[in-house]
This record gives C-alpha cells, sequence and structure tokens, in this order.
C-alpha cells in the first residue's frame, strides 16, 4: 500500500480536481530510474500502478516479457516500461531520460509517466499491491 507522503492533494481550483472530480494524485517522493535514488517505496507505488496501466494500454504488446510486480526492486523490466512510455507514446515534451519524477502541485500532469499512470488508474479506479487493492483518485 502506499504511503500517505505520496498524495499530493489538489487545491480546490485545481484543473483536474474539477474535471476529473479527483482529490489527489499519487506521487513518487523522489525519482526512479537508472542511476535515480529508486526509494522503495516509491518504486512499488510506480510498480503496483503499472498494473492497470499494463492492461490497458499494453495490449498488442509482449507484456510479459516485460512484466512489473510489486516488489519495490527496481529492475530492468521498469528501466524498459519507463523509456518505452518517454519514446514511443504521443505527447512526452522531454527529452526521454528514462527516469519517473515526482509530481508538482501545480501542474501533476507535466512530469508524462506518473501523469499516464494517475490517468490509467482513474479509469480502472484500483491498484493492485501484491493482492490488495487501494484507491487511485480519491478520498
Amino acid at each position: 500500500m502506499p504511503n500517505p507522503d505520496q498524495i499530493l492533494f489538489l487545491p480546490d481550483s485545481h484543473e483536474l480536481r474539477r474535471r476529473w472530480k479527483i482529490n489527489y494524485v499519487w506521487t513518487v517522493k523522489q525519482s526512479i530510474g537508472v542511476g535515480q535514488p529508486n526509494r522503495t517505496d516509491d518504486v512499488r507505488l510506480f510498480q503496483s500502478m503499472m498494473g492497470p496501466w499494463l492492461r490497458i494500454c499494453g495490449r498488442g504488446y509482449n507484456v510479459q516479457s516485460f512484466s512489473v510486480r510489486p516488489t519495490g526492486v527496481f529492475t530492468a523490466a521498469e528501466a524498459f516500461w519507463i523509456y518505452w512510455m518517454q519514446t514511443k507514446l504521443g505527447g512526452y515534451r522531454g527529452r526521454p531520460d528514462g527516469v519517473v519524477s515526482p509530481l508538482n502541485e501545480r501542474r501533476p500532469y507535466a512530469y508524462f509517466v506518473m501523469g499516464l499512470l494517475n490517468e490509467t488508474c482513474l479509469i480502472d479506479s484500483t491498484v493492485n499491491d501484491d493482492g490488495r487493492t487501494f484507491a487511485a483518485g480519491y478520498t
């Protein structure tokens, strides 16, 4: 299960709160990726959120070869999906760096990977963390 410090509460005036009727988004506290801090809790949150994303967006790809399980240990599978999301999906405006950055209050979807995962979790509404589910976006 994610830690309370991985919740970014959105102010009442925030566009996402008005549009999606959500109170918060999930975020990593420190960057994850090759050469990054890769805090166990942050990696586990990312891995847990990848489950719904792979179910919804991974159709047509051999996701079994690069499956992600919520272990908290950063592996080549996570590195692959981060880089893949940054290079193959439209909408990424930065230079692909294979890093998942923390979101911020002003522009939570400006940070592409966590933004996509939050959006997918809103569609799926629950995220599975080793057999336990937690709500995504609603209090």
